[in-house]
């Protein structure tokens, strides 16, 4: 599940104010708009005023929040870092949500598989590309799904295997099932 803000950035109302964002916009690589969601620092990135047909900047921040999150009262601040505006502290509620639970049988050999550990060096990569942050969009354009297939694994799901509760697990995307051969496209443009 990810909320999508989006802030609209007016023209500055004083000169000061012009000269404040044009030395931000200039030398700060874009950081005009600070988002923070529950204490955690989220990243916003502009739009291309191409595509918005505006004559104003507006910023899109992506806020993940996931099964492992415990419901509660949190806090959406957006900052606007020319001084031109006040925060604005939005509260927001993380409801208790129920997924799905699947189960799935494995025969003696590939159950082995649900035993095998990764080594620490790898946990810590997988770990590290995980909670990548950049500060640079790595993608272009709205997202798209990317079969015609059915959907077989819903977001969130959690699963039992051989009748024993995975712990600490829920699926992070989507499964799609389709025939052999079917077109699969990228969600959207970007860099891998």
């Amino acid at each position: 599940q990810t909320v999508a803000v989006f802030v609209s950035i007016g023209k500055p109302r004083t000169p000061v104010g012009w000269v404040q964002r044009s030395l931000r916009t200039s030398f700060a690589h874009d950081d005009l708009v600070s988002v923070n969601f529950g204490g955690r620092s989220v990243p916003s990135y502009p739009l291309d005023r191409s595509k918005t047909k505006r004559d104003y900047p507006i910023y899109r921040a992506l806020i993940p929040t996931t099964p492992a999150d415990s419901p509660g009262d949190r806090v959406l601040e957006v900052r606007v870092l020319d001084g031109s505006y006040r925060p604005v502290k939005i509260p927001c509620t993380i409801q208790r949500q129920v997924f799905e639970t699947q189960h799935i049988w494995l025969g003696k050999q590939k159950a082995r598989l649900l035993r095998l550990r990764q080594t620490k060096r790898e946990d810590a990569k997988v770990r590290a590309w995980q909670f990548l942050e950049t500060g640079e969009q790595m993608w272009d354009g709205p997202f798209s799904a990317p079969s015609d297939g059915v959907i077989t694994t819903q977001y969130g799901q959690r699963r039992f295997y051989n009748g024993k509760f995975a712990q600490n697990y829920f699926h992070k995307g989507l499964d799609y099932g389709a025939d052999k051969g079917s077109p699969v496209s990228s969600p959207a443009a970007g860099r891998v």
